[in-house]
């Protein structure tokens, strides 16, 4: 057997165990959470094992409803409106129908594609 048909059966093996690892990891997890909470555990030293339960708030704003928001507000204080910027998109539905109407050619826009080049390796024990 070669160097790389050994790598390559050690690789898929430590993928599979990781993913195994992983989703016990998961299912522990949670079921540990929902005894720490039936029993009010949040802080604890068990057989040797620290134990720190705590309930974390993340706090975001979504855009679109903050968004409806001002407008609404700016109906009685238009200044508010001056935190609404307007992003330039390109609507490519419209770009593709002037390219077959001939107002611009590929050529044209050709400099803005980027191509970019990577590898990937893929792995799965065949069964």
């Amino acid at each position: 057997m070669s160097k790389l048909n050994v790598l390559l059966a050690k690789a898929v093996a430590a993928k599979e165990a990781l993913k195994q690892a992983k989703e016990q990891e998961k299912n522990v997890t949670e079921e540990l959470k929902l005894i720490l909470d039936e029993e009010g555990i949040s802080k604890d030293t068990i057989d040797g094992i620290k134990v720190n339960y705590t309930t974390c708030t993340k706090s975001s704003i979504n855009e679109d409803k903050l968004l409806a928001i001002v407008k609404q507000l700016a109906q009685e204080q238009p200044e508010l409106l001056s935190c609404i910027e307007t992003k330039e998109v390109i609507n490519e539905n419209t770009l593709e129908e002037l390219m077959y109407q001939g107002f611009i050619t590929p050529g044209d826009i050709q400099a803005a594609y980027e191509e970019k080049q990577y590898k990937t390796l893929k792995l799965k024990k065949v069964k």
